[in-house]
């Protein structure tokens, strides 16, 4: 038991590139020990004992540090609360429901005074325990206020559980948008909103959107009464934004044509561009801009998408030398070669495989994926491995991402 859950918690936690990487070789030690406590509080006996839930470990910390958050917080992931405290390495996060997507997805949000929520859509492991890092952005008091309520069904009166709510303020730059989401009980709490008139919207699978402006005050200056919300129930829809821009450059695109869900519409001069009322679930996405590569993409579309970022290429009329900013190097044990094996980059954010390959006998594979965070999946029928890891900008390439396994 003591060696499998060693080998489980290595093949997902040493591929994955933490903002404090430290902390994750105290949360190994950690978890191994706990392993002996199976019925006591520990981890499951078995890390396939649950076909429905699984266990997630969360660090968070001030961004751009490697310290531990110096505040308590709570986490919310799936519905599941659990408390934070100060300067602890980690918090754990028991039977987090899996859901009905495939894969398992579940959003999160982390809440403590003086920082903003944090939140992003969270890729779940099926098998082993799943890693997340929370980095916190610190706020003023006297700029940025807090806003709690309950999220319930207008008809029952029921809790809705992992509904989103945004708060979106639009000045004269990018708009700023604040999100968290509710638990088991449909509460929220929500920190790091600017002040004044902010646009709240309200999302959950299987319910309208509801939508209010609320005036935000200070932490330090006043009180943000309770913002509670009833949705009723029916075909939900949600609103996308996400912004175009060059692969390279990073630079927006102005005037890209941008086809989503059947809707179409054109980015502006800072290449954004939004959709509203859109219908949940699977949507083609195609992107066409002058002197640029089409961009095709299926995506999931949820109450808790974010904005989306699409990369364009420039336009060529033969193939590129292979760009990769992404490499390492697939080794099969029992056999003569390393060939056949297929390793693609999913993107956590987006819900999407950005970029594929399938590797020859040296081995070696190759992926060209815009920045973000990603899930590496190795398949070679019936083995399935899976590591996580952040792909930095600046064409910065990501090197010895390496992969072995034994042959059926």
């Amino acid at each position: 038991m003591l060696t499998f859950l060693t080998r489980s918690v290595v093949a997902v936690g040493r591929g994955f590139i933490p903002r404090r990487a430290w902390l994750y070789a105290t949360v190994l030690a950690a978890l191994i020990a706990l392993s002996f406590l199976s019925g006591c509080g520990g981890l499951p006996a078995s890390t396939t004992a649950s076909t429905t839930a699984g266990t997630v470990v969360v660090t968070v910390g001030p961004t751009g540090t490697t310290d531990p958050l110096p505040v308590n917080a709570a986490v919310i992931c799936g519905g599941v609360r659990a408390a934070y405290v100060a300067l602890s390495p980690w918090v754990l996060l028991k039977n987090v429901p899996f859901g009905t997507l495939t894969p398992p997805q579940q959003p999160i949000s982390v809440t403590a005074v003086g920082y903003q929520t944090f939140s992003q859509v969270l890729s779940m492991n099926v098998s082993t325990a799943t890693y997340v890092d929370c980095p916190m952005v610190k706020v003023s008091l006297d700029d940025t206020g807090t806003v709690s309520g309950q999220i319930t069904d207008e008809i029952t009166g029921s809790s809705v559980t992992s509904a989103s709510i945004q708060f979106t303020q639009d000045g004269t730059g990018s708009p700023i948008t604040v999100e968290g989401f509710t638990d088991s009980s449909g509460n929220y709490t929500i920190g790091g909103i600017p002040v004044g008139l902010c646009h709240m919207t309200v999302q959950a699978i299987n319910y309208l959107q509801y939508t209010a402006d609320v005036s935000i005050y200070a932490d330090n200056g006043g009180y943000n009464a309770p913002e509670d919300a009833a949705l009723v129930a029916g075909a939900a829809k949600i609103n996308i934004r996400g912004v175009v821009v060059d692969l390279a450059t990073q630079l927006p695109i102005a005037s890209a044509s941008v086809t989503l869900a059947g809707s179409a519409t054109t980015t502006d001069v800072n290449g954004a561009f939004a959709f509203t009322n859109l219908p949940v679930g699977p949507s083609d996405l195609v992107v066409s801009a002058s002197g640029y590569d089409d961009y095709h993409a299926t995506l999931n579309l949820l109450p808790a998408m974010g904005t989306i970022r699409i990369q364009m290429t420039v336009a060529s009329p033969n193939p590129p030398a292979p760009p990769h900013n992404l490499t390492g190097t697939i080794t099969v044990h029992n056999r003569a070669d390393n060939s056949g094996v297929t390793v693609s980059a999913y993107n956590l954010r987006a819900g999407i495989v950005m970029a594929s390959y399938t590797t020859a006998a040296d081995g070696v594979y190759y992926l060209l994926v815009p920045p973000g965070d990603y899930e590496i999946r190795v398949d070679y029928t019936p083995v399935h491995l899976v590591r996580a890891l952040t792909v930095p900008g600046g064409g910065r390439v990501v090197t010895g991402i390496d992969f072995t396994l034994t042959a059926p």
